[in-house]
């Protein structure tokens, strides 16, 4: 928005112009502080990061980094308590051990969300090649 603040090419309508932005200003800029609203539309692949201020773009692609690391350790987490579960019933416990549940990331999962970024395509079945983005989406 603050390019159109700032565009030379706006001569006549240039009141105008300031009279809307301050109004979007003023309607929604308690929105844009809302991390759930952030999330949600940096997950629709029609919006991702085209409504980010450039001095915030790091902390909002953190920002669905993190929702994202904590979606896949707890789908992690159910994965292997359901596999204790299944081994449970076929040998005596196991006792636990400091590092077991420390699991080193694969790159490529580390790396989803920049790569979902990186695409260009803008329509919704774009979710099904980033699953854990999907599951943010939905």
């Amino acid at each position: 928005m603050k390019k159109f603040s700032s565009d030379n090419t706006i001569i006549h309508c240039q009141p105008l112009v300031y009279a809307v932005l301050n109004g979007i200003e003023k309607r929604f800029s308690h929105m844009m502080q809302d991390n759930k609203l952030k999330i949600a539309a940096m997950s629709d692949p029609h919006f991702k990061l085209v409504w980010v201020e450039q001095e915030d773009l790091n902390d909002n692609i953190t920002l669905l980094k993190g929702v994202a690391r904590r979606l896949k350790l707890k789908s992690n987490s159910i994965v292997s308590e359901s596999v204790i579960e299944v081994n449970d019933n076929a040998s005596p416990k196991k006792k636990p051990r400091f590092l077991d549940g420390y699991r080193i990331n694969n790159p490529l999962e580390i790396d989803e969300v920049d790569s979902y970024f990186a695409d260009v395509n803008g329509d919704i079945t774009l979710l099904n090649r980033f699953p854990t983005i999907k599951r943010i989406f939905q």
